[in-house]
């Protein structure tokens, strides 16, 4: 499909193309021609009209008045385009290399906990009167409801015991409306950042899910990102946040929520990786590994535990 796209619709013949693998269910591509290199994204799920003008419109926005926060442009005059019923992006390809942990550091910790404050503090001003709808929310009690089906089928103690430690503690989790709630990035993990040769953040990518929702997400989910490496202890937890701080305090509302928030984003993918035990999803991997990685979002609800004690 991705040829014929290529050829069909951008008219390009001579090529490389080099997939890009990711935990993401959309497929990512780098094509090389003619000494130039583009991204191209063939998504997972359509996207209406309103999500395109909304994805278009915040990014043209950030990268005209927010210093410091970067997006790619699109390659064409579209950014989105329908082939064969299905959707296809198509980007720049931006100079600089995502993050990985074994670069971590107090630094970069800090680094992108400034970058999304900067983002959310320089959007405010975007209208967003049009865009309320385009909204990802988190579907956690959906997915802890359909892992709970394969649970009460399945004779594996181990994956069993996982999932009711997990519902145990998502019986307290509830999202407050009260909550500032305006443009958000949606999965600023740390592997989303893109750094130049001297570690300094130059671009954000895979805004895919941009949505409106509560601010507070963004910053639960780059909490969970960094959650699964050694380094990132209560210490580096508050760096994070005082990074987050001093470009755009939280509310006494979202510093009340935040451990909510942060247990709830761990939670909505640990019961995907139980659901992807039993059926396959996006989340690649095994059935021990997908045990595993639920076993382990149970260690980092207990890591959060002490960050907030």
């Amino acid at each position: 499909m991705i040829d014929q796209f290529i050829q069909d619709v951008l008219h390009i013949s001579d090529y490389q193309l080099i997939q890009h693998k990711s935990w993401k269910d959309n497929l990512s591509y780098e094509v090389n021609h003619n000494w130039e290199s583009l991204i191209v994204q063939q998504l997972s799920r359509l996207k209406n009209q309103l999500n395109q003008d909304f994805i278009d419109q915040v990014i043209d926005y950030t990268n005209a008045y927010i210093d410091g926060v970067n997006f790619a442009e699109k390659k064409y005059s579209t950014r989105f385009f329908l082939y064969n019923s299905h959707q296809f992006q198509v980007m720049q390809k931006l100079p600089g290399n995502s993050i990985v942990q074994d670069q971590l550091n107090h630094s970069i910790i800090e680094q992108t906990a400034h970058n999304i404050a900067l983002f959310h503090t320089g959007i405010q001003d975007f209208d967003v009167s049009s865009f309320r709808k385009v909204n990802y929310f988190k579907k956690l009690k959906r997915y802890e409801k359909q892992a709970g089906v394969f649970i009460e089928k399945s004779k594996n103690k181990d994956i069993t015991e996982v999932y009711h430690s997990m519902s145990n503690i998502s019986q307290d989790l509830h999202e407050d409306s009260s909550l500032p709630i305006w443009v958000i990035h949606w999965d600023p993990s740390f592997k989303n950042f893109l750094l130049d040769k001297q570690d300094n953040i130059v671009w954000l990518i895979d805004y895919d899910m941009m949505s409106v929702n509560a601010l507070l997400w963004d910053l639960a989910d780059m909490t969970r990102s960094y959650l699964k490496s050694d380094i990132f202890d209560k210490k580096s937890f508050q760096l994070l946040l005082n990074s987050y701080n001093r470009t755009r305090k939280l509310s006494s509302r979202e510093a009340q929520n935040l451990e909510a928030y942060c247990k709830m984003h761990v939670l909505d993918t640990g019961f995907r990786y139980i659901i992807s035990y039993f059926e396959d999803t996006n989340l690649l991997g095994d059935k021990k590994d997908c045990l595993k990685k639920a076993q382990r979002c149970l260690g980092e609800i207990d890591k959060l535990n002490t960050f907030f004690t």
